[in-house]
């Protein structure tokens, strides 16, 4: 890896965000030193997906398909799951869905410590995935804790991926760190709002204005 920075004529990374993170101690996993004197040969070219597949108009994994146009339509892709996960079916109970790898990475001990907060709301969680044990437990005790009201499914499965992006208000994403991530790119086709942490690839793709009104964008 040294020697590729070296003698490389150019260096990327999958966000410009993270090309700047990783000529930090913190992020650069020991090559910080070599990466901050090659700086101008690092770039970061961020990362995508493939909008044909990640389209909630054509998806065929999801049982009502929408657009722009057509958004009202995404409820009932709620409520349907709402049913199958025997949560109360109420269009306006907020939804949060996490689709992630269960790791600390990830950002899950910020769940975690929020997560009795978080269900003392009327609100309904879903996630999805798969990983470490010690945090698939305590993910599938305070589903058993509060049956209808948090739904975690230890297993990666698409088709729930995508029912989860087509269903949910709110998409949870709170990386320590994350270089390029494609999971809110996803849930931002789907009209689900990222709530990240200001880093790497999240940074630069999920974007905050502030004014009278506020939008989340890609």
């Amino acid at each position: 890896m040294k020697g590729g920075i070296v003698f490389s004529d150019a260096v990327t990374t999958v966000s410009n965000t993270y090309a700047q993170e990783i000529q930090t101690p913190f992020y650069g996993e020991r090559l910080c030193g070599l990466l901050y004197p090659n700086a101008e040969k690092l770039y970061g070219i961020v990362n995508g997906i493939d909008y044909e597949f990640y389209n909630p108009k054509v998806d065929k994994e999801i049982s009502y398909n929408y657009d722009l146009q057509s958004i009202k339509r995404k409820v009932k892709n709620k409520l349907e799951i709402q049913e199958e996960l025997s949560f109360t079916v109420d269009k306006d109970i907020p939804m949060l869905g996490i689709v992630t790898i269960f790791v600390k990475q990830k950002g899950l001990d910020l769940i975690v410590d929020k997560l009795e907060e978080l269900l003392s709301i009327n609100i309904q969680i879903v996630l999805l995935g798969n990983g470490e044990e010690y945090y698939e437990d305590i993910f599938q005790f305070y589903a058993s804790r509060y049956p209808g009201r948090i739904s975690t499914n230890i297993v990666f499965e698409e088709k729930l991926a995508q029912q989860i992006y087509a269903a949910s208000n709110m998409f949870l994403m709170p990386s320590l760190s994350e270089s390029g991530g494609i999971e809110q790119l996803i849930a931002l086709k789907y009209g689900s709002i990222p709530i990240i942490h200001e880093t790497g690839g999240l940074k630069d793709t999920v974007i905050f204005i502030y004014g009278k009104r506020q939008w989340f964008f890609f």
